[in-house]
């Protein structure tokens, strides 16, 4: 199509709502900072995902079982720190 002019920018609002933000979380600043804490955040669904978890992982680990779901890394991490 030669009337094409690519890709609209997305907004800071659904930026934010790719990376799993509520609809209405507000950023602060300017539109380049907002852009910015939206492109530096860490999604909050894989946040909750990972938090549940370290969080199941600390409970068997104090119930004497292993952490069997939790991945090498983060067994490895608990193996020393809890």
């Amino acid at each position: 199509d030669p009337n094409f002019k690519g890709m609209p920018k997305l907004t800071v609002k659904m930026a934010s709502m790719v990376q799993g933000f509520p609809e209405d979380w507000d950023f602060t600043g300017r539109k380049t900072a907002a852009y910015r804490q939206v492109g530096n955040a860490f999604p909050p669904p894989v946040a909750k995902a990972v938090g549940e978890k370290i969080l199941s992982a600390l409970k068997k680990k104090k119930n004497g079982g292993k952490p069997s779901a939790v991945p090498l890394l983060i067994r490895n991490t608990l193996k020393t720190t809890v």
